[in-house]
């Protein structure tokens, strides 16, 4: 065998060598895509070949002992860009600024990211979307939404509560039970090419959204009503800065109606109900103006704290009688006021007083001076 024809074979067999190993690393490569990284992969192409849009579930509703709707849920719109499908991009800012009526600057700089789906507004009236709608906007998509409504306005506001934007529960029974009435959103799913634009042809998945669950209250709307004129009436008389009442079943310990003045409107929880601080509101910075939102929301019924006073003298009484120290007949004296300790105690009727009575009498007569 010649020299030549011997370091063919040789060449002929490294080569073949070579290839024997690239096709072994291309198997374990191929091995390892499809063992480890095929669901990550797959994850990654499904995102990239979809268009996920969410669709908001209806919140779950807030009812009275008598299932009377004090936080409800209606159907409304919201409306998206996908920026790959669209032709003109300022025409298109320029007729939803007009329709939206918001400002065009506002919605050019939206609609201009090159991002897949970008929201430019939400919760918008049907009437509106269908008017947007009609119009056929190329890359302009109108979307299932929500928003929350309180038929009652103001009707327990400190304890309904209220939700932002995103329908998210902020104070209140809203915020305490949120997880609950929130629901899971769901998804509409559209094929798409790499540039983000719909296929011809192609489906579109729609997954449900799961509802928020309901939430019913021991508070009953005709009594809580009630409690919040007599508390307003008693404030405005008084000339107080706030009530409150409190009905309370004390069987169950079951909460008919707790009523705060002032308070505000559900539908517009952002709005200074005072008209003096409304005047100068624009004077503040935005942390004061934060700190006075919190302290008109505030349900102060149950966060603040208070004197017992004169609903300590059940505490009082019933020690008395368990001791002895008193009985039913056990005579007083009420001067309009008298000093223990060194300190003088004015009956809530001095400077007139309730006289002789007994000890049942002074109960009745709420006298301090018999406690």
């Amino acid at each position: 065998m010649s020299k030549t024809s011997l370091n063919i074979r040789k060449k002929v067999f490294y080569v073949m060598l070579v290839i024997q190993v690239a096709f072994c690393l291309l198997m374990v490569r191929i091995f390892y895509i499809q063992a480890f990284r095929g669901e990550q992969l797959q994850a990654m192409a499904f995102e990239q070949q979809t268009r996920d849009r969410l669709i908001r579930p209806n919140r779950g509703s807030i009812y009275d002992r008598n299932m009377v709707g004090l936080a409800l849920t209606e159907t409304v719109s919201g409306i998206s860009v996908i920026y790959a499908q669209m032709r003109d991009v300022p025409e298109t800012a320029r007729i939803l600024a007009q329709v939206l009526e918001m400002k065009e600057d506002e919605v050019y700089e939206k609609i201009s990211k090159r991002v897949a789906l970008v929201r430019v507004a939400q919760q918008v009236d049907k009437e509106i979307a269908d008017k947007i709608r009609a119009m056929n906007l190329p890359g302009v998509v109108i979307d299932e939404d929500i928003r929350r409504v309180y038929p009652f306005g103001s009707l327990a506001s400190q304890v309904i509560g209220f939700v932002g934007r995103d329908n998210q529960g902020i104070i209140g029974l809203e915020a305490k039970y949120d997880s609950y009435l929130m629901g899971e959103p769901g998804r509409i799913l559209t094929e798409t090419d790499v540039a983000g634009r719909h296929l011809d042809g192609s489906r579109q998945y729609r997954i449900p959204p799961t509802d928020g669950l309901d939430l019913v209250l021991t508070i009953d709307a005709v009594l809580q009503a009630y409690s919040e004129q007599a508390i307003e009436l008693l404030v405005e008389q008084k000339n107080a800065q706030r009530g409150v009442i409190i009905l309370m079943n004390p069987m169950n310990g079951q909460i008919y109606a707790l009523a705060n003045k002032p308070d505000f409107d559900l539908n517009d929880p952002f709005t200074i109900q005072d008209p003096a601080l409304a005047e100068i509101w624009h004077t503040f910075s935005q942390e004061q103006q934060m700190n006075e939102l919190n302290r008109m929301w505030r349900n102060f019924a149950i966060n603040d704290t208070y004197e017992p006073g004169s609903t300590f003298k059940i505490v009082t009484s019933a020690a008395g009688l368990a001791e002895g120290v008193v009985t039913l007949d056990t005579p007083f004296s009420c001067s309009g006021s008298m000093t223990v300790g060194g300190r003088q105690i004015k009956c809530w009727r001095s400077p007139r007083s309730h006289g002789g009575q007994t000890f049942v009498q002074g109960v009745q007569n709420s006298c301090k001076l018999v406690f």
